[in-house]
């Protein structure tokens, strides 16, 4: 049976926004997010990953005498990573950004701004692993009777995709996860992702406790009083045309991030139906 979802909608009043906006992203913000919610009806809401310690990993491959049973078994354990954390961020992305669509329709706008900005760094991390993952792939030699493996390169990026953390002193130098503004500002000298650290910036800025994300607060009934001094009027939840800017980039940031993050999923399942071409039967294996 189909499963129908409830596709999250932007409110007239930000709808209108994108309708102005001279920013592309904006403009069709609503669109790129219809298109990474259509990704929903395909994927299970219950998904069973299997992997392997390193113990039970070396333990499985004992019995493996020559080189396809190694491959075969070594490239379905990189495959089920993979696949799992193509899932695993779909399911992240789906959650934060439903949440910020809602926040940002109820004016709620720092939380928008605070999930955005997540969601950027997802979107920003899924490209460039998704991207080193599938160049690897298609990179492997063709050799007849001869092992295959990643390097120590992929073999730790596959490791840090689920496993990755920055939390603690000791931690193992392949679980070390690369710091986000690193990643960003790689992808940022992409032509088509220009923008995206002046954005990541933006937003930074305004979900810390800084100058734009007390602004956001201030109404246009402000005024000038006769001894110089400004009174202004503070609003919970206020909106108003000149915070124009914070909306957009809040827009900008769920669009690039929702397409971003679906086509990551894509590219990795490019790279899986790779690893089963290149060494056929691994999927069923």
């Amino acid at each position: 049976m189909t499963k129908i979802y409830d596709i999250d909608s932007f409110a007239g009043w930000i709808k209108e926004i994108t309708k102005i906006s001279g920013e592309p992203f904006v403009k069709s913000g609503q669109e790129m997010i219809n298109y990474f919610f259509e990704l929903e009806r395909l994927l299970p809401d219950n998904y069973g990953w299997r992997y392997y310690d390193l113990n039970s990993f070396k333990e499985l491959m004992q019995d493996k005498k020559n080189p396809n049973e190694v491959n075969m078994t070594y490239w379905k354990d990189v495959i089920l990573t993979l696949e799992a954390y193509g899932i695993i961020t779909y399911f992240r992305t789906n959650e934060i950004l439903r949440i910020a669509i809602r926040s940002l329709n109820n004016k709620e706008i720092v939380p928008a701004a605070i999930l955005t900005r997540s969601l950027l760094e997802l979107a920003s991390s899924i490209i460039e692993n998704s991207d080193i993952f599938n160049k690897a792939v298609m990179g492997l030699p063709n050799k007849e009777n001869a092992v295959i493996i990643g390097d120590e390169t992929f073999e730790g990026l596959l490791l840090r995709t689920i496993w990755g953390t920055r939390l603690g002193q000791d931690i193992p130098e392949h679980l070390k996860q690369k710091n986000i503004l690193t990643i960003i500002q790689k992808l940022s000298k992409n032509p088509n992702a220009a923008q995206l650290l002046a954005k990541y910036e933006f937003l930074c800025e305004l979900a810390h406790p800084n100058v734009i994300g007390n602004t956001r607060f201030w109404s246009d009934d402000s005024k000038i009083n006769q001894d110089g001094s400004v009174t202004i009027v503070v609003r919970k939840r206020g909106y108003s045309d000149s915070k124009m800017e914070i909306i957009e980039n809040i827009i900008w940031g769920l669009g690039w991030s929702a397409t971003c993050i679906r086509n990551g999923y894509h590219i990795l399942q490019e790279t899986i139906l790779e690893i089963e071409k290149k060494f056929p039967g691994t999927l069923k294996h």
